[in-house]
């Protein structure tokens, strides 16, 4: 019999009884599409302890039975294959590595007997490699140069391709002697001047003489936001088509290939880019 007086809790657990529990699931979509995202590491404290559950090929981590409670739910991604570089120096090339690594946090209560399912959406690094930037360095022979008197030099070249047989680059447009190298002639988009190629190639208004040449560097941007590959196909293409002056060599102080390549990567706006 119960006195006037006592307190009693009805129905009140055992110290050792289990709390509650609900179900949690947290699901990673993209931010452009909605795409599910496999292999995010998805990371919950349950019970006093960090839980790690990868998500699998539908986008899911499913953590099961949790305290019904509310959590901290921390999410991290790495695209292995749009790990990348900033280009800090063009030339010479100085860059600096950087992992393609998303990470986010989300909250979520788990309801007592029922189920909470958390959606993240999440950015989405990936290598466009639809869009090729090539170079081929400068090569000066000292030795010619010295006996000649005069710069014994393969300039090289710098272009761009989009595949296909689409390709941009800058090239003189006229001879060139020493004097003209560095004061400059006319430049032309491809070497294509007055309905034929320049320097004898096989090249177009919109097919570079080295397109699919073999080049010293090959990479391509890596991107981070919602634009299609094509978005940035159109942009090389305005700035290429768009381009203008005239031919100069004073090593990266003249215009030539290597400012209209750099023009473009500038207008682009990639994140970064990786080795191809």
């Amino acid at each position: 019999m119960t006195q006037v007086g006592e307190i009693v809790a009805a129905d009140a657990p055992s110290k050792g009884d289990d709390p509650p529990r609900g179900k949690l699931r947290v699901k990673t979509i993209t931010k452009c599409d909605g795409d599910d995202i496999e292999g995010v590491e998805v990371i919950v404290k349950v019970d006093g302890k960090k839980k790690k559950v990868s998500t699998d090929g539908s986008g899911v981590a499913d953590f099961g039975e949790v305290p019904a409670r509310s959590y901290v739910v921390k999410l991290k991604a790495h695209y292995e294959e749009a790990d990348h570089f900033l280009i800090l120096v063009h030339y010479p090339r100085v860059t600096w590595k950087r992992k393609a690594i998303v990470e986010a946090v989300d909250s979520v209560s788990v309801p007592e007997g029922g189920e909470a399912e958390l959606v993240v959406e999440m950015k989405v690094y990936r290598l466009v490699d639809t869009i090729v930037f090539k170079r081929q360095q400068i090569r000066i022979d000292l030795k010619e140069s010295i006996k000649s008197r005069t710069v014994a030099a393969d300039y090289g070249h710098w272009w761009t391709e989009l595949g296909g047989g689409e390709s941009y680059g800058w090239w003189p447009a006229g001879p060139l002697d020493l004097a003209s190298t560095f004061m400059g002639v006319p430049g032309a988009l491809n070497g294509f001047v007055d309905g034929s190629c320049r320097f004898g190639e096989d090249c177009t208004p919109t097919r570079d003489p080295h397109d699919g040449d073999v080049a010293d560097q090959v990479f391509s941007p890596v991107l981070d936001d919602c634009r299609t590959d094509e978005d940035l196909k159109d942009t090389v293409r305005d700035v290429s088509t768009s381009y203008s002056g005239n031919w100069s060599w004073r090593f990266e102080f003249g215009n030539h290939c290597h400012t209209m390549q750099k023009k473009i990567i500038s207008r682009i706006e990639a994140c970064g880019f990786r080795d191809v």
